[in-house]
């Protein structure tokens, strides 16, 4: 799926990700084990034509909605969000979230962006709900979703592993009508 127009907040540009935004650092976060340390992406291996491929098949997939983040006031792109297994019979998506330039972290960003894509899920594409999984051990991604009106509805034991380690999953959820 694809926006016909970005959608703006505040501070950021929410657009539709193209071939060409594959350059730049892009590439770099998907190669670094610390920015990929809570992604399922940290189990491949990332090239430029990986990504390519993948902003390609994701766009063309009317199920999700990847778009990347970028600031307003210089046009860097920081990071991406996703809806994902969009459902239009139940009328809800999973999120999905990163912010990969490391010096953009811990502004509010994420979360920004989060209530950015929420709204446009139930204002424009008429979604009621929106879900989001976060490891215990990911406090950043945990706050990032709670300050942006998600709640805890669940916590799955021991569902993950991260750095050989199991971790809980919390589930977070939101009504968006």
């Amino acid at each position: 799926m694809r926006l016909d127009t970005p959608v703006e907040s505040e501070r950021l540009l929410l657009r539709t990700l193209t071939p060409r935004d594959s350059e730049g650092s892009y590439l770099s976060w998907f190669q670094n084990p610390d920015t990929l340390r809570f992604l399922e992406a940290r189990f491949d291996t990332h090239t430029q034509e990986s990504i390519v491929d993948y902003i390609t098949s994701t766009n063309n997939d009317p199920a999700e909605l990847l778009l990347g983040i970028f600031l307003n006031e210089s046009d860097e792109h920081i990071g991406n969000i996703k809806l994902l297994n969009i459902n239009f019979n139940y009328q809800r998506a999973d999120i999905g979230l990163i912010i990969g330039e490391k010096s953009q972290r811990g502004k509010g960003f994420a979360t920004e962006a989060i209530k950015t894509i929420v709204s446009y899920a139930g204002n424009v594409l008429g979604l009621h709900r929106a879900v989001a999984g976060c490891h215990a051990n990911n406090p950043g991604s945990y706050n990032a979703f709670i300050k942006a009106d998600f709640e805890e509805e669940g916590r799955l034991r021991h569902h993950d592993r991260i750095d050989d380690e199991w971790v809980d999953v919390f589930i977070l959820g939101r009504l968006l009508s």
